[in-house]
């Protein structure tokens, strides 16, 4: 870059901008109401995003929100967009500079010269400058807390795992009393190392009414901390007065505030060197050495929303029979979406074969596929109640069991079966909703079937004979043609398989597992399909014949009615 050039332009632009002497470093002075600011920005190697600014001696003018401060000195990043997320046209850099700079300017005039503004912006962002202030105050141990309610008043701190520096058992750990004994959790606790740690003591949970910026300096923090304890809810506030009446060496406090827009958290950790009760006053505070402590979440609110998921889904129930290379990316993928429950049903065992197009991995060899993707699933997800059967769908005749459910999937990959439990669905008035999802070789595509009880459409409607127009044995959504041998042998005949890749499967299990997101959450009410369509070059180059659908087939993963009108069973 010819920074003497961005230089010039600047200038040109009427901005007050200068080098350094070594020319390594660009400064942009300003006045904005009766303020001087002082931009400052190093020049990179090569521009590979939006140059970004600091505020020169930013402690000067206070708490600004989206300015953060830096490693050292008094300078504080200004954040004004995700630089990543913005295309530059790094071939005219001069006027890149050019808009950056008013990019900057802009926020710091509002800020500065619209202190409601800025306040709010502050209270919207608390997390983050609370988190920099602890780092900054050498707190770098965090409090992992786990509840499934904002309601509890209290629960357990462990201590950070002796000689750890890295990972959650670097770090303190919470837990509500209620949660510890829930055989739920019992894999989660084991992920946070529960029973290894020692205890540190009681944290008081208590909520705020109010929300106010966080604090800047260590000095601060005792009237800070008071001024919080003004702002509790009555509920919060009767549990402290009870508290009060304890003397201890040490309390933690665990305060909860809205923000505005989602449930914040934050600590304090009180420490004196002989038992007090806790100080609620400026009187009271001496001899107390007070911490901040940053608190992440792993409650459902804080976790679930942020993953993308949807906290309206907890009170749904799945059951997704077969747990193969589609399946168990399908478990994956559903559990994300913040669902509440899942039973998973395979009575298979996992094998090395299939190491490399499914979830599980080679400590889970032998070992049924079921129970070890139940264990996968609470481990990354927590708040999904995961269940584990060993059972063949074929298995599943018990009408009030399969009706608790408010979705059935089938991902077996065996359509006799898939339509024989059809059939024994519909006769017996199964009322639960059924999802077949297949995958066909070679990628060519994958497949899924909605059929809602009452409803025009059905699983059949997919296997109407597109010539003949009557009931056949392959479904009329496949892309190759029935008859034809698409297994692989490569160890006698108890090693036949079917080609496709780990790709092929995941598509199949996104696409299904939208649906079927789209359909809980109350998107879809009619019976439905949806494709996905591959290349068929490989396929084809191995003489294998595509059919009329797959050569005409433009709607991949679009959603379209399931029913078929010459359907025997919900046909005219």
């Amino acid at each position: 870059m010819n920074r003497e050039a961005i230089l010039l332009h600047l200038r040109n632009c009427g901005f007050e901008a200068n080098l350094t002497d070594d020319g390594n470093k660009l400064t942009v002075r300003e006045t904005i109401g009766e303020q001087v600011v002082v931009l400052r920005h190093t020049f990179p190697i090569e521009m590979w995003r939006m140059p970004q600014f600091s505020l020169v001696e930013s402690t000067k003018f206070g708490s600004l929100a989206h300015v953060l401060p830096m490693d050292q000195g008094q300078d504080g990043s200004i954040c004004v967009n995700d630089s990543d997320l913005l295309s530059v046209n790094f071939a005219v850099p001069a006027v890149v500079y050019e808009e950056s700079i008013d990019r900057h300017l802009a926020l710091l005039r509002r800020l500065i010269l619209d202190p409601d503004w800025n306040r709010s912006e502050l209270i919207r962002e608390f997390r983050s400058h609370w988190d920099i202030f602890c780092n900054r105050r050498g707190s770098d141990r965090r409090l992992y807390f786990v509840s499934d309610s904002i309601s509890n008043s209290s629960f357990q701190v462990k201590q950070p795992i002796r000689n750890q520096t890295r990972g959650i058992p670097s770090h303190f750990v919470g837990l509500s009393d209620d949660l510890e004994n829930r055989k739920e959790c019992a894999v989660l606790l084991r992920s946070l190392n529960w029973n290894d740690r020692q205890l540190k003591g009681k944290a008081l949970v208590l909520q705020l009414n109010d929300l106010e910026p966080a604090p800047t300096n260590l000095e601060s923090l005792g009237d800070w901390y008071l001024r919080c304890l003004e702002r509790l809810q009555q509920k919060s506030a009767n549990e402290l007065r009870r508290v009060k009446k304890r003397h201890k060496k040490e309390y933690w406090l665990v305060f909860g505030a809205s923000n505005g827009f989602h449930r914040v958290w934050f600590a304090i950790h009180l420490v004196s060197q002989s038992k007090k009760s806790l100080p609620t006053s400026k009187s009271e505070i001496d001899g107390w050495k007070l911490r901040p402590v940053p608190v992440h979440g792993l409650d459902p609110d804080s976790v679930v929303p942020r993953g993308g998921g949807n906290l309206s889904l907890a009170t749904k129930s799945v059951l997704l029979v077969g747990c193969g290379s589609v399946g168990s990316e399908l478990a994956h993928r559903l559990a994300s979406t913040g669902l509440g429950e899942i039973t998973l049903s395979d009575p298979e065992s996992f094998s090395e074969e299939n190491l490399y197009r499914h979830t599980l991995g080679i400590t889970d060899i032998d070992w049924s596929k079921s129970l070890c993707l139940t264990s996968d699933l609470q481990q990354e997800f927590p708040w999904v109640v995961a269940r584990d059967q060993s059972r063949r769908l074929e298995e599943f005749t018990d009408i009030t069991e399969l009706n608790r459910f408010d979705l059935i999937i089938v991902a077996i990959g065996s359509p006799t079966v898939e339509r024989k439990f059809h059939d024994f669905a519909t006769r017996n008035s199964v009322s639960t909703p059924i999802m077949n999802v297949w995958l066909e070789p070679y990628g060519i595509g994958g497949h899924t079937t909605l059929t809602l009880p009452a409803a025009k459409g059905c699983l059949l409607c997919a296997y109407v004979d597109s010539v003949e127009l009557s009931r056949g044995l392959s479904s009329n959504l496949n892309f190759l043609e029935p008859n034809q041998d698409i297994t692989q042998n490569r160890g006698g005949c108890g090693d036949l398989f079917i080609p496709y890749s780990a790709i092929a499967s995941n598509y199949t299990a996104t696409m299904s597992a939208d649906l079927a997101t789209r359909f809980l959450l109350g998107d879809i009410a009619s019976s439905s399909k949806v494709s996905w369509k591959g290349d068929a070059s490989t396929a084809q180059s191995l003489g294998l014949k595509t059919t009329y659908r797959y050569t005409n087939f433009r709607e991949s993963l679009e959603v379209l009615p399931l029913f078929h009108p010459e359907c025997d069973v919900c046909g005219s």
